[in-house]
């Protein structure tokens, strides 16, 4: 374009400029994605990323791992935990595992050159937090102390003090009348169209389900929508017909209980195409909390029922940052940021953000 302003007998039609503008916005955006993956498994390939131990292997210690393994630019390398709990040896966490007991912090962190420690024990007595640090004193390694706190800190959340008291003010995170109705003129806007795709598709997955194992094509699960109301959850069959309905999902590759075509659908989401008939029945947001079952939302404490307020969704915080590296109960602090701070332009920037998730299928067994 440059050149054909200097040279004017050299004209372009307007179909060029068009293709072209199309072009450079959807490659260098892959381009970019695909670099960034690159370089993230050369840095850990390489063994270049900031060694941590994490102090606790209980849900604080796993959602601080999840967390450092998501870190948009900074490689961490997880070398274990540090646990007191006698029924945590050799306990793991995807990779990570317990490697010893509080006591042995100093000489853990000596022989791995540790370069940070992050004590993942919400109720740990202050004093024991002092006695660890003041252990390694000489070591040259940064300490964080996870807070009990973490994830009910909305973006909006205001700092203020009370004579020398920190005191956090939060964001209630109601919503207008207006902002329900704008979701579903949204959902209803998107999924419809996105709908042909799964009546164009539909028989040659049905055929490929069929020709691979016995059972239905449709795989149909009670699920606990908004306000504890149950529906029933729609997708393609992807286990062998006698696995129970209700059975943990697969957490790692090659669960015997996945078939092979289901394997391909779950690791491509495509299992999860026929959820949108469940948003366009009303059940399901394209964005909000993962729906859960009900044998789970049973065992809630009243704190944690605050999840069921807003309309399950396909996707959200937890696809985007975590997907199936914890159970879907496990991973509640995303659901209460997203209800916090919940809007059609942060709905907007999830749905974004799960595309390049769904291409590089990260965290889907």
């Amino acid at each position: 374009m440059s050149i054909s302003f200097i040279f004017r007998e050299m004209e372009f039609a307007r179909s060029v400029v068009l293709v072209s503008s199309l072009s450079n916005l959807v490659f260098l955006g892959l381009s970019r994605a695909i670099f960034r993956r690159i370089e993230k498994k050369l840095k850990t390939d390489g063994g270049n990323g900031v060694k941590v131990l994490i102090v606790g292997a209980g849900y604080a210690g796993a959602r601080i791992l999840q967390k450092l393994q998501d870190h948009p630019t900074t490689t961490y390398r997880v070398v274990g935990f540090l646990d007191d709990n006698p029924d945590k040896k050799d306990f793991s966490i995807g990779k990570a595992r317990v490697i010893g007991r509080l006591d042995d912090i100093r000489k853990v962190i000596q022989s791995e050159q540790l370069e940070e420690v992050f004590v993942a024990i919400p109720n740990l007595p202050h004093a024991q937090i002092l006695r660890l640090v003041m252990e390694c004193e000489g070591l040259d390694v940064d300490f964080h102390i996870v807070s009990d706190l973490f994830g009910v800190l909305a973006h909006e959340t205001r700092i203020e003090l009370l004579e020398d008291f920190p005191i956090f003010d939060l964001n209630s995170g109601r919503t207008d009348r207006s902002y329900q109705v704008a979701k579903r003129v949204f959902d209803l806007a998107l999924t419809l169209p996105v709908s042909l795709v799964f009546f164009l598709t539909y028989p040659l997955i049905a055929l490929a389900i069929r020709l691979d194992s016995k059972g239905p094509v449709i795989f149909r699960q009670e699920r606990v929508g908004q306000g504890g109301r149950g529906f029933i959850l729609y997708k393609y069959r992807t286990m062998s017909v006698d696995t129970s309905a209700y059975a943990e999902a697969p957490r790692q590759e090659g669960d015997s209980r996945v078939t092979r075509v289901g394997r391909f659908l779950r690791k491509t989401s495509i299992d999860e195409i026929p959820n949108l008939l469940n948003v366009l029945k009303g059940d399901m947001s394209l964005v909000g909390p993962r729906p859960e079952m009900p044998f789970i939302v049973e065992k809630y404490q009243e704190w944690q029922r605050k999840r069921l307020e807003v309309m399950p969704g396909l996707t959200g915080l937890w696809q985007i940052l975590g997907r199936k590296d914890l159970p879907l109960h496990e991973n509640l602090e995303y659901d209460f940021y997203y209800i916090k701070n919940r809007s059609l332009l942060l709905d907007f920037t999830i749905l974004l953000r799960t595309i390049p998730v769904l291409l590089f299928t990260r965290g889907a067994y």
